[in-house]
């Protein structure tokens, strides 16, 4: 189980990291990280934690809810591409990051 905290909070810092890439990692981490998030628990079969999932997904989305914004008036004042690309990539890592601490402060201490 706690691999799947360190999981996340590694996306997160590889989302850091995205903006020195192409348009095709985007697109790849993008995909790469909900898909496989996605599939290593089976979150279904687990209330619980789906429920702290749930919690942790909203406090994260508050965080970056603001960046969200910041983004809709850079894309208002045509502003370059590399820092819409570089404020993208610090939004999907603080969703990782944030997720994966929440997660492992809720449920961490109770799994093996």
């Amino acid at each position: 189980m706690k691999k799947f905290y360190w999981l996340l909070g590694f996306l997160g810092f590889i989302g850091f990291l995205g903006f020195f890439k192409s348009y095709m990692y985007f697109a790849f981490f993008a995909f790469f990280s909900n898909f496989f998030t996605s599939r290593y628990i089976n979150i279904l079969q687990d209330k619980q934690l789906q429920n702290k999932m749930a919690e942790a997904h909203s406090i994260s989305f508050v965080v970056t809810s603001f960046f969200l914004s910041f983004m809709l008036i850079m894309l208002i004042f045509n502003v370059s591409y590399e820092i819409f690309k570089a404020t993208f990539c610090i939004i999907f890592a603080l969703v990782f990051i944030i997720d994966s601490y929440l997660l492992y402060k809720y449920t961490g201490n109770n799994q093996k």
